[in-house]
């Protein structure tokens, strides 16, 4: 039984010795996800995975919250308007502004049958610690 617990107590000190040596995620990494996330789903049609993305915080001119944007995807993809698309990231820059606990990642190019946009996606920090979407900036359409 001794060296049952001896065992255990190595294997804790071992696991705890992993986790103060992982490396921290910085903002900069946690918004790449995220903006990875939202551009996979989208180009998936993943209307779920796409709105997992989106802030309950979010609010945008044409779709007042997130209720009202996860309809309008849903409703641009059953129409067929994400058909041939592609989302352009490789321009795009992150600027954090801590002191507001938002980003701005942009240039982001939207090409779909409908036409093509460039724009911006503004994130903010959720009490979570996950960066989600909370608006869009849509900069020539």
């Amino acid at each position: 039984m001794k060296a049952l617990a001896q065992f255990a107590t190595v294997c804790l000190a071992i696991v705890a010795a992993g986790c103060a040596t992982t490396p921290e995620v910085s903002d900069q990494e946690l918004i790449a996800q995220t903006v990875e996330s939202w551009r996979t789903a989208l180009l998936a049609h993943d209307v779920e995975g796409t709105m997992a993305t989106f802030s309950e915080d979010f609010s945008h001119y044409e779709a007042p919250d997130k209720k009202t944007m996860h309809e309008m995807l849903a409703q641009a993809i059953d129409m067929g308007l994400g058909d041939n698309m592609a989302i352009d990231t490789n321009a795009a820059e992150t600027k954090i502004v801590p002191e507001e606990n938002r980003a701005t990642c942009g240039p982001i190019e939207l090409t779909t049958v409908a036409g093509s946009l460039t724009g911006s996606l503004v994130l903010q920090k959720d009490d979570d610690g996950v960066w989600r979407i909370v608006t869009l900036e849509v900069t020539d359409y």
